[in-house]
């Protein structure tokens, strides 16, 4: 490939030196010299233009193995090679600049993140505390409203969960502990938490234990079932049911009978901040849930598919399959 690369950025000058070795020899031919003399001169060019193109190639191909190795440093560190003309190292001098520009910039960046993560973080633990208030006073003072109160309250807290969940998934870092784990009993986590809330909407929860073993982790495993539970209870209507089961070997179906999603909107249902038409109907979308479903999912090695049909419902298809995971 080098050798490919070389002959199309030295095509010119192998050219240039063909036509004035075809004009030395049409002048000699004219001045009628000995073939022999001509052959040997022809010989001798020719053996100091391959080594003179065979040193040129030695030093392209070396140059071009500091330049791929500079590339592969990028963006942490910009090691160029020694220009080799004055031209060279005006490009050098504008790339350099260009990089301490993009370092300054992505400085910034970061910082602004970091910023962004820890006042959102902070936000997160502190309204925890009203959020656990409120549950308290509602537990010793009940009222006719309660229920309904304790049915807001649980979706007020889902979503600041689903907060520091995001604000995880962009950190740099992660806290996945990868292991076999029993999948009914990340299942039935989830369900015990979304009970009430079920019970509220008057939804039917169908469960049929899978007996499987997966190759997760189970906190991240969970939240994004309770993300599929949240979405199934919150767009089925009151008398409706919702089922959990196993399609086949380690494929997980959450299926519900609501009022399904468009298929134009199905395309472009993992993207984030994108609500469709449901959501823009009854304001109950936030357009985060499904991208962060998916991404957790796919950081865990699994897949994700839905199907639906408005007016008909909707089936959640998560394959628990994964590659390259390690086991702890």
């Amino acid at each position: 490939m080098n050798l490919l690369y070389y002959l199309r950025d030295r095509w010119k000058v192998a050219l240039l030196l063909l036509v004035c070795l075809g004009a030395f020899v049409i002048i000699l031919l004219l001045y009628r010299i000995q073939a022999e003399a001509l052959g040997y001169g022809l010989l001798v060019a020719g053996i100091a233009l391959f080594i003179g193109f065979l040193l040129d190639f030695t030093r392209y191909r070396h140059r071009s193995e500091n330049l791929n190795a500079a590339k592969a440093k990028i963006p942490y560190e910009l090691d160029l090679p020694a220009p080799a003309s004055q031209k060279e190292r005006e490009y050098q001098q504008l790339i350099r600049a260009l990089f301490e520009e993009y370092r300054k910039l992505d400085n910034q960046s970061r910082k602004s993140q970091r910023e962004t993560q820890d006042y959102y973080s902070l936000w997160v633990h502190q309204i925890k505390v009203p959020i656990s208030a409120m549950d308290l006073l509602l537990q010793t003072h009940p009222g006719p409203d309660t229920p309904a109160l304790q049915g807001e309250l649980f979706k007020v807290r889902r979503y600041v969960e689903m907060v520091l969940s995001y604000l995880r998934l962009e950190s740099t870092t992660t806290d996945y502990v990868i292991r076999r784990c029993e999948l009914d009993k990340i299942v039935r986590q989830g369900v015990r938490k979304f009970a009430s809330l079920f019970i509220l909407s008057q939804v039917k929860l169908e469960f049929t234990p899978t007996q499987l073993r997966v190759l997760t982790d189970e906190k991240w495993l969970g939240f994004a079932i309770e993300q599929l539970l949240s979405n199934a209870v919150k767009y089925t209507k009151a008398g409706g049911t919702v089922r959990i089961y196993a399609k086949s070997e380690l494929i997980l179906v959450v299926e519900d009978t609501g009022i399904g999603i468009a298929p134009e909107d199905l395309p472009r249902i993992w993207d984030k901040g994108f609500t469709g038409l449901n959501g823009r109907m009854d304001q109950k979308s936030t357009g985060l849930g499904l991208y962060l479903c998916r991404r957790v999912l796919t950081n865990l090695g699994h897949s994700i598919q839905i199907f639906s049909q408005p007016g008909k419902g909707t089936r959640v298809e998560v394959d628990l399959k994964q590659k390259e995971l390690w086991v702890e």
